[in-house]
């Protein structure tokens, strides 16, 4: 898993709860209908990296 994430790591639960955090925050109050991608930049490869053919 981690060869597939180009942060070189899986993420952790803490670091998918502190996005919610601050989405839920005052911080985030102009926010709207965005999809926010918690996902250690595996969206900037534009494709699925686990849809591969062996």
């Amino acid at each position: 898993m981690r060869r597939i994430h180009p942060l070189g790591r899986v993420g952790a639960a803490a670091e998918v709860a502190s996005v919610i955090a601050h989405l839920l925050s005052d911080d985030a109050a102009y926010v709207t209908g965005a999809t926010v991608p918690v996902d250690g930049g595996r969206s900037v490869l534009a494709r699925d990296p686990e849809a591969y053919e062996t």
